[in-house]
């Protein structure tokens, strides 16, 4: 595994920069982003490269069980009540009903920060 850099200074889901192909890119534990626990790191906890528009971002997983290819039309709208409020980094669900799948909006998860980065504004 890369080695994380940590950043002083940064939210507290933030856990640093990582060197990868020539660019610094931010690594945000997700478990610390949306539960507010940290974990610590297993045989199974996987950094995943995301793209975000023109950014990557790498997102820091307890695990990955699958990879899945969703086409847009596939996708059913999140319940009322998850998109009134609480959880407005959730896109919808997909899947069939025993096994349906909620789909995070990372740019939704991480909009602050991106947008606090692209004015250069420190955390």
């Amino acid at each position: 595994p890369q080695r994380v850099i940590p950043i002083p200074h940064a939210p507290a889901f933030v856990e640093g920069v990582l060197h990868l192909r020539g660019a610094m890119l931010p690594v945000v534990d997700l478990r610390r982003r949306l539960l507010g626990q940290e974990t610590p790191a297993t045989k199974r906890t996987r950094l995943l490269v995301c793209r975000l528009g023109a950014r990557r971002v790498v997102a820091r997983v307890d695990r990955v069980a699958e990879v899945l290819r969703v086409r847009k039309g596939d996708i059913k709208p999140a319940p009322a009540l998850m998109a009134a409020g609480r959880t407005p980094f959730i896109v919808g669900v997909c899947g069939p009903p025993e096994r349906l799948r909620l789909l995070l909006d990372l740019k939704a998860l991480l909009r602050a920060e991106l947008e606090r980065e692209s004015r250069g504004t420190p955390g």
